[in-house]
């Protein structure tokens, strides 16, 4: 069986819980240096870029289609803090999620 989309499988699923390289490593039962050197294999990016992505494309549906406030549309995906998800959503988007849900929405 495959271990790498198991493993895939599961953050797909659970990517707004609090998932850290060392969780998935221990739940799976592999290394934490296998699990990143897979996700860098597999999907040429690493653990937690994957997860950002993951989170930061439900973002975007949220901000769009619903009336949740940022802080917690950011929880709701999976960050601790607004700061944290004002960061990558920026990182990803070139813009804050504020300003993409009012663009979208104007568009």
């Amino acid at each position: 069986k495959d271990i790498s989309g198991q493993i895939i499988s599961y953050i797909s699923n659970n990517y707004e819980e609090n998932l850290t390289l060392t969780s998935i490593a221990n739940r799976f039962g592999v290394s934490k240096y296998s699990l990143s050197r897979m996700f860098s294999n597999v999907l040429g990016v690493s653990f937690y870029q994957y997860i950002n992505l993951l989170r930061i494309d439900f973002a975007e549906i949220l901000l769009v289609n619903t009336d949740l406030s940022i802080t917690d549309i950011a929880i709701k995906c999976g960050y601790n803090n607004q700061q944290t998800f004002n960061r990558a959503f920026k990182d990803r988007n070139k813009t804050t999620p504020s300003m993409f849900r009012k663009k979208m929405l104007n568009s």
